[in-house]
Formats: structure tokens, C-alpha cells, sequence
């Protein structure tokens, strides 16, 4: 089984946050992924940030784990699907959060997010769960 890493759980290891460390250690790095978009936020993180170098450091060895996934036309299929869903159901959700939802849905990935509301709407994504009480979610 393949993950695939929300941005925010990226932030959380580069950060060295030792829950996520600790509960990662358990899946080999072969099968940990991020989205090309998961990517594009973290850049924009770096960017942004006031130790942008340590930052930058900390992005370049993180992206040597993992593999970067490109955003192809199955996720964008699966992007149109999901914000079309929401929408009838009268709930949003941030396009670079339903382009990350899409592309582990159409690659059939489990997303590890500490984040739930984001994501948590979405119909059939996979999710494992990772807060202050670490628990499995599908």
C-alpha cells in the first residue's frame, strides 16, 4: 500500500514533530508519496518562511524520501468529480485540497493527514488519521 502525504503532515516531519515521526517510521519510504501539488504549497512555504534556508534544506532532504507524484489527467478527472459532489451537497473544499484528494483517489492512495475537515467529506478517500491520538480512518 502506497501514502500519500497532505502538506500539512510534510510541514509536521520537516518540522520534526516526533508523533508523526515515530508513527511514520513504521511505513518504508518506498511507499510514502506527496502530489505534485503537496509539493508547489510546500515551495510556497519555503517562500514565505523566515528561516528560509534551514527551510529549504529541510524540503530538499524531505523530497529525497519520498516520490513526487505529476498531476495527470485520471486526478483531474477525479478533481472534477469531488468538487462537483461537494458542491451539490452544498460544501467546499480548497482546490489544492481536492487536487490532492483526487490524484490519491484515481492512484488509489491513502492520505495521511492530521487534518480531517479537510478531507473528510470526500466520498470513498482512503485516510489514515494522525492527531493527537493516533487512530486509523478509511
Amino acid at each position: 500500500m502506497k501514502y500519500m502525504l497532505d502538506t500539512e503532515t510534510c510541514v509536521l516531519i520537516m518540522r520534526q514533530a516526533p508523533l508523526i515521526i515515530e508513527k511514520l517510521r513504521t511505513k518504508p519510504y518506498d511507499s510514502l508519496v506527496v502530489s505534485a501539488i503537496t509539493l508547489a504549497e510546500l515551495e510556497l512555504w519555503v517562500a514565505g518562511s523566515k528561516e528560509r534556508a534551514r527551510n529549504a534544506k529541510n524540503l530538499l532532504a524531505f523530497t529525497a524520501l519520498v516520490e513526487v507524484l505529476p498531476f495527470d489527467v485520471p486526478a483531474a478527472e477525479e478533481y472534477g468529480k469531488i468538487k462537483a459532489e461537494l458542491a451539490e451537497k452544498g460544501m467546499s473544499i480548497a482546490d489544492h485540497n481536492a487536487m490532492i484528494a483526487a490524484q490519491a483517489k484515481a492512484e488509489g492512495l491513502v492520505i495521511i493527514t492530521d487534518e480531517l475537515q479537510k478531507f473528510g467529506n470526500i466520498r470513498e478517500l482512503k485516510l489514515w488519521f494522525i492527531g493527537e491520538k493516533v487512530r486509523f480512518m478509511s
